[in-house]
This record gives C-alpha cells, sequence and structure tokens, in this order.
C-alpha cells in the first residue's frame, strides 16, 4: 500500500487524551491510513490500546 503523508497541523496532549490534527488529500486516505489492518498489527504488538478515531469533516469541506 503506497502511504499518503499528511501535513501535520497539530498535537495536543492532555492527560490519557491525544488530539492529532493533520491535513490529508481526502477523508478516505486518512481513514485508510488510521484504521489500517497494518496499524491495527503495530498498536497491538507494542500494546497500545486502539484510540477513538473522530474525523472531522469540516476541516476537509473548509468550513474550520
Amino acid at each position: 500500500m503506497k502511504r499518503s503523508v499528511p501535513h501535520v497541523r497539530a498535537i495536543l496532549a492532555v492527560a490519557d487524551t491525544v488530539a492529532h490534527f493533520s491535513a490529508w488529500s481526502s477523508l478516505e486516505r486518512a481513514r485508510a491510513f488510521f484504521e489500517s489492518e497494518e496499524l491495527v498489527a503495530i498498536r497491538k504488538r507494542a500494546g497500545v490500546k486502539s484510540p477513538e478515531f473522530l474525523y472531522l469533516e469540516e476541516i476537509e469541506r473548509g468550513v474550520l
């Protein structure tokens, strides 16, 4: 799978919550990366709990 490299806008961390804002060429590409079987396996091997993903579609549409 060819990877798209996003432009990271900001990463915020508070307690056990991380907010990662990045620009992708499409919402579908972002979902494909963050929810890919490969990344799920990497998190599992590292003992990292799978995060909850919230995609801000307004950013993609240029609303925010």
